[in-house]
């Protein structure tokens, strides 16, 4: 409990920030996981080996693979502000290990260059997490054991390479997006919509669909619920 994390800067390979068994109230701000600390390290290398640019090529291939930015497990009334992550595997995720889930708040944090910028596995279902004035280069997935709110407000979410819809939603919490701009989906041209609800039940309000000429939000058969109103979405 009571833990208060601050100002950590540098280059990570596999996990960031792991937070699991707390209660009462974790603060963690002003974290930046970037591997630019390495590769602007001024090194005096003696072969080819030992060149910068060499390590940086492996560890940007190894953190793609492997990090894991912020893990949350069970911590209540967690806050986090100005969490920052890139080339990361995945950049915030959520979930359960021993001791349940947990119920975070999070501003002006964001996860960049990444297949999955944030993965919600499990939440406090009287909770869950919230996310204000973040932005994403990214999708973010919500997984069908999640049962949880999710809260999205005035986030703005943008491609990255290989990254197909913006949000894929499961499970049976609601996922609310408010005032958030969407661009750059579906680069592939595949018919992908922006925001792809399988499951769950959506409230999507307010938001600003960019890319023209694509498909916004498809809401699938297990939907229970959907409120889609005050929108702009542009055409060819």
């Amino acid at each position: 409990e009571l833990h208060y994390i601050h100002n950590v800067f540098g280059c990570i390979l596999r996990r960031g920030v792991w937070v699991d068994f707390c209660t009462d109230i974790g603060r963690i701000e002003n974290i930046h996981f970037n591997p630019h600390y390495w590769g602007r390290a001024k090194i005096d290398a003696k072969s080819e080996d030992q060149k910068v640019d060499k390590w940086w090529d492996l560890d940007i291939e190894y953190q793609k693979k492997n990090l894991e930015g912020f893990l949350l497990g069970k911590t209540d009334w967690e806050y986090m502000s100005n969490c920052f992550v890139i080339f990361p595997k995945v950049g915030f995720k959520f979930t359960t290990y021993t001791h349940g889930p947990g119920n975070v708040v999070l501003t002006q944090c964001g996860a960049d260059i990444c297949p999955v910028a944030v993965q919600v596995e499990s939440t406090q279902g009287h909770a869950g997490i919230a996310f204000e004035n973040s932005q994403f280069m990214s999708g973010i997935v919500v997984n069908a054991t999640n049962d949880g709110p999710v809260k999205f407000t005035n986030c703005g979410f943008w491609g990255a390479p290989g990254v197909t819809s913006h949000a894929m939603i499961e499970g049976k919490g609601t996922v609310m997006f408010n005032s958030c701009h969407f661009i750059n989906w579906d680069e592939a041209n595949q018919g992908v919509p922006a925001i792809d609800v399988k499951s769950s039940a959506v409230l999507i309000t307010a938001c600003d669909f960019i890319d023209r000429g694509r498909k916004h939000i498809r809401l699938g058969p297990e939907v229970t619920g959907a409120v889609v109103l005050g929108n702009r979405f542009r055409t060819d």
